[in-house]
Parts: C-alpha cells; structure tokens; sequence
C-alpha cells in the first residue's frame, strides 16, 4: 500500500534512490567494524577493541532506522549481502591484514565518504522528513569520525 503522507511518488523515489545505496554502505562499514573490532592488535588494543565494538552496535541502530525510514516511505528494503554489495559505494577491506593505524585511517575516511555523500543527498530529497533524517545521520557519522581521528592522533 502507497503511503498517503503528502509526497508524490516522484518525491518518495527521489528519497528510496537515496536510502537504498546508503543502507549498503552502512551495511560494509558495519561488517568493516567488525573486522576491525575481531582483528586488531597492538600497543591500543584495548581501547581500539571497544571503540570499534561500541561503534558496530551504534550502526546497528543507524541500519534499522534506514531500514525502516525506506519502508515509512513505501519501499522495502533488501537485507540481501548480494544487493548491499552491489548498491554499495565504499570498498571492502583487502583480505590481507592491516594495523591499527591502517584500520583507524580506513574507517576514518570511510565515515567521511559518508559525510559528504549525505550533504549531496540532503538537497537532492525533497521530502523534508528525510532531509532532517539524513542531517541526523551526519551528525552521527561526524561525532563518530571525530572519535576515530582523535585515536589517530593520541
């Protein structure tokens, strides 16, 4: 059933062609959380192990409120691993291991791709609930991108 919430379908697809993608990228950058999280070692494993972990459990909340931000709009979201994939925009981790530092960089610039493809989305919506919906999600990714950066420089 086509919600009836004062958008046209023009303006609810311009919002599921944007959520679609970006449930894909959170979709990589949890599971690079998590590789992150199982496999760092080190001088800083302690505190990399549960910034890494505290990070995965907040995108789990992020995925869920996409999830159901697209279905809000009358879309239906895939959880397929095969379609995240293939709607994703960020990269996965080589399977070659990598260092704290490489992790921290990684998922660093990971989180700001996603700043800045959010502030292209944000004017390209034009339903204003997803607007503020994607304005909530920088703030997130940029507090959460401020936290890896300062281990970068601690």
């Amino acid at each position: 059933m086509i919600p009836e919430i004062g958008l046209s379908e023009t303006e609810r697809s311009q919002a599921l062609q944007r959520l679609h993608p970006l449930l894909a990228d959170e979709l990589v950058l949890v599971q690079k959380l998590r590789d992150a999280h199982w496999n760092v070692t080190g001088l800083h494993f302690h505190a990399l192990h549960g910034l890494f972990e505290e990070e995965y459990t907040a995108l789990a909340t992020v995925i869920d409120d996409i999830a159901e931000r697209i279905r809000q709009l009358g879309g239906r979201p895939d959880a397929s691993l095969g379609s995240a994939l293939s709607l994703k925009r960020l990269q996965e981790f080589p399977n070659a291991g990598r260092n704290a530092e490489e992790y921290l960089r990684t998922l660093l610039a990971d989180l700001e791709t996603l700043v800045r493809q959010l502030r292209c989305d944000i004017p390209a919506v034009a339903d204003s609930g997803t607007q503020d919906f994607l304005t909530g999600l920088i703030q997130q990714h940029e507090k959460s991108a401020w936290k890896l950066r300062a281990s970068l420089t601690a």
